[in-house]
């Protein structure tokens, strides 16, 4: 393995680098109930007081030796010399490495694997963070080596938990995750997600489901993959092959339109801990709409029509009715909008309410990362030595019907985070990564130091968290201590990232689905954050 010579990630100097790594934070006021006499707002004070983040080393995977080829976005930029200004700006926010910005940000540096070969030793320096960032996982055979989780130390951390893309990547393991959870819970409380077929399992039953329903479409997608490729649409099942790679799922009928088009909402979803289970949502989602007026005429429901049903950005990004604005400060026009301006849509027009919407998807997200949980974490626990190593961004494909019910489509475990049309989207993906580093603890000051403080702080407070109130309840050990400083390091770094697991609200309303929630760890992180002191 070897050190790149280059200072910066980034081979010329970017016109558009932010003076100020923190101008993206949406002036998020930080608070904290544990460190009430520290200026959280003040990075410079910050720095002051805990130190500047050490050196740190990562390792970028782009390519895996479980690898399928990927297919690349058809078409060619427009020549340089034919854009004007706005347009240029718009390039050159597509062209920026975000990732490798912020990282540098960071203090990190950045470590070349040679031979494609995996080494999380680089001479007597540890590699301090493992950035998996392939196109297309194997997700049948995961995009990591499984023996080499086990080479990770209390300081390595991963942007992945074994075996989640499996679970919630691959479509045939999250219907069945999905399925199973309606078996145990009710068919009403996990209806979000579209009836899919198996196959080769499921095919008889796929035919049999067509002959009762005569007027159902169908949506045909590789179990493994991702960005639209290798999708199929049919009127009816006569036409579909029963073909192993796949599954079959009912086509939504019925979806919401804006302006005669339908689009599907990407959000950003942020495991942090898996025992006890931690996830966030990010407030700057983006939505993708299909090029074409929607159709529900059977006969133009097929491949040639793709740009009327399905908004993946790989068919409709590169067609003449693919719209963007080269403006940085609109995020409402043409084929790609911000959540916050669907929001805005939604309520200046009394559509319906956005808060009620808001909190039904943070519903379904929920039960969806419960479904997952138990597997993702008993693989994390025979990999792993600590399952504090990894985190998981995720990106959640959700519709929503004409009755605005959410339905959940798909996920990805490898988000593509930059390299947009639009420049709003890519200013929106500095900013998550930023806050994702952030609530990680690759903050720019050293966030060591201040978790030090934090646990300082929570055993001078003698909480009775650290009780043993309940025969239920274990002694307070060094784990727990860990996982409490953790959260409240976590609390003062949230931004634009909503905790939506647990807080007091949540834990009322969807613990009765969370398959885990009598673990050791996860009853004392409940009991915490139930406790009168705590606003959460």
């Amino acid at each position: 393995m070897t050190v790149s010579n280059n200072k910066s990630f980034n081979n010329q100097a970017d016109p558009l680098s932010l003076n100020n790594t923190f101008e993206c934070n949406n002036n998020f006021k930080r608070y904290s109930t544990v460190l009430k006499n520290v200026d959280l707002n003040d990075e410079s004070k910050l720095i002051e007081l805990y130190g500047k983040c050490n050196l740190k080393y990562v390792v970028i995977i782009s390519k895996s030796s479980k690898y399928i080829p990927w297919v690349p976005e058809p078409g060619q930029e427009k020549d340089n010399e034919l854009m004007n200004e706005d347009e240029l700006f718009a390039l050159k926010w597509k062209r920026r490495r975000l990732l490798n910005e912020v990282l540098e940000e960071r203090s990190f540096q950045f470590v070349s694997t040679i031979n494609e070969e995996y080494d999380l030793r680089f001479k007597n320096t540890n590699i301090d963070l493992v950035w998996l960032k392939i196109l297309l996982s194997v997700t049948e055979k995961e995009d990591f080596p499984n023996d080499l989780y086990c080479r990770f130390d209390q300081l390595h951390n991963i942007n992945r938990f074994p075996q989640m893309p499996y679970e919630i990547n691959a479509k045939h393991s999250l219907a069945r995750n999905i399925k199973s959870m309606a078996d145990r819970f009710g068919e009403k409380e996990f209806s979000f997600h579209p009836k899919t077929f198996i196959l080769p399992e499921e095919f008889q039953s796929l035919n049999q489901y067509s002959k009762e329903n005569p007027n159902v479409q169908f949506i045909m997608k590789p179990k493994f993959g991702g960005k639209g490729i290798g999708i199929h649409l049919y009127s009816n099942s006569n036409e579909i092959e029963n073909d192993s790679n796949y599954v079959v799922q009912e086509y939504l009928a019925n979806p919401f339109l804006i302006d005669g088009k339908k689009f599907t909402l990407r959000l950003y979803v942020l495991i942090t801990s898996l025992d006890p289970l931690i996830f966030y949502i990010h407030n700057n989602g983006v939505l993708k709409f299909a090029t074409s007026d929607f159709t529900i005429d059977r006969k133009t429901f097929n491949d040639d029509n793709m740009s009327k049903h399905v908004t993946n950005q790989t068919i409709n990004i590169n067609l003449p009715t693919y719209k963007f604005s080269t403006d940085l400060s609109v995020d409402d026009i043409g084929s790609k909008w911000s959540l916050k301006a669907f929001w805005r849509y939604l309520d200046k027009n009394k559509i319906y309410p956005s808060t009620l919407l808001w909190g039904n998807i943070k519903d379904v997200v929920a039960k969806t990362i419960f479904s997952v949980e138990l597997a993702v974490l008993s693989k994390t626990n025979e990999l792993m030595k600590s399952e504090s190593n990894g985190f998981q961004l995720l990106g959640l494909d959700i519709d929503l019907l004409d009755n605005f019910q959410p339905i959940f489509l798909e996920a990805n475990v490898n988000p593509q985070l930059g390299s947009a049309k639009p420049p709003f989207d890519n200013y929106n993906k500095l900013l998550l990564i930023r806050e994702t580093f952030d609530l990680i603890g690759h903050t720019v000051y050293n966030s060591t130091t201040m978790k030090e403080d934090i646990k300082s702080k929570l055993l001078q407070q003698k909480s009775d968290i650290f009780v043993d109130q309940s025969e239920n309840i274990k002694q307070f050990d060094q784990s727990s201590l860990d996982k409490l400083v953790q959260f409240e390091f976590e609390n003062i770094h949230h931004a634009n990232y909503e905790l939506i697991y647990p807080t007091k609200e949540s834990i009322d309303s969807l613990s009765k689905y969370h398959l885990n929630k009598e673990s050791n760890l996860n009853q004392m992180l409940h009991r915490y954050v139930k406790s009168d002191a705590k606003d959460y």
